[in-house]
This record gives C-alpha cells, structure tokens and sequence, in this order.
C-alpha cells in the first residue's frame, strides 16, 4: 500500500518522538534539505541525510523523552503543512532554566516518491531562553559538549 504524503510525515514525526533517528531517516532522501528557519543562514540549513541524521541523532542522545504532537496537517500534492508542538525533557541540571521545553512549530514538507525531500521549521527561538535559560549557540554547546 502507498503512503501519501502526510503519511509519511506522520510517520517522521512519530519516529522523533520515540527518539529513533534512524527511523525517521528512513523516509528521508538522500538530498533531504533541513531547515531551521529561525537560525540564521547558513547554520539554518543543511542538506544530505547523514548530516541530517547528524543533528537529530545530537540532540536525541542528550533527551530523555520527547513527545512531538501533531495539532493540524493539511497536504496538496507533494506539499505538507502542519502545525505541532514539540516537547523535550532533559535530564535535570542540564540547562539553567529547566529540563522541559514546549516548542510550537509550524512546518513545511515536500514529500517525493515516499521520501521527505524537504522539512522546514518555523518557530520562535525565543522559546529555548524561555523555557531552558539558553540561546540557542548555549544549547548547542551544552548538548555539544563543548
């Protein structure tokens, strides 16, 4: 059976919130291009699953749980637009400002043969201060190790 689309998106986000990279890059293409619209260019996007599965797998290690929910999805063709919070907890004392984030995020997907071939997120970076007392080159460094 084909899955569309948004089954495919669906089925990422699923595999970020059991914490399982490998998984979600799985339905990623080779060329995937990762977005990170609120981080400046070029650290804002990166493009190749390895690099990709790269940076999921960074943050991932260093996460005790995630839960990414999904509010509304719509899909046009191979368009897929949704609106999500993704929530993160981290083990206690890592950051400054609390071990929970709760990060709304609206996100743009192009899905091609079954594979993600674009994943564009929007959100306020703001929300890292907020909720861990970090920007976001702190939380980089602190889940970098250095």
């Amino acid at each position: 059976m084909t899955r569309t689309p948004g089954d495919v998106v669906r089925a990422f986000v699923a595999a970020m919130s059991a914490l399982d990279a490998d998984g979600a890059m799985q339905l990623a293409a080779e060329d995937i291009v990762f977005e990170n619209v609120p981080i400046p260019l070029p650290a804002g996007s990166v493009q190749g699953r390895d690099i990709v599965h790269l940076q999921t797998a960074g943050w991932m290690q260093a996460t005790v749980r995630a839960a990414w929910t999904i509010h509304r999805q719509i899909e046009q063709g191979e368009v897929v637009m949704h609106e999500r919070t993704d929530e993160m907890w981290f083990p206690e004392g890592l950051f400054p400002g609390g071990d929970h984030i709760a990060l709304p995020v609206m996100a743009v997907w192009e899905v091609r043969d079954g594979s993600i071939r674009l994943w564009r997120d929007y959100y306020d970076l703001g929300m890292f201060s907020a909720s861990l007392g970090v920007d976001m080159a702190e939380f980089g460094r602190i889940l970098g190790g250095g």
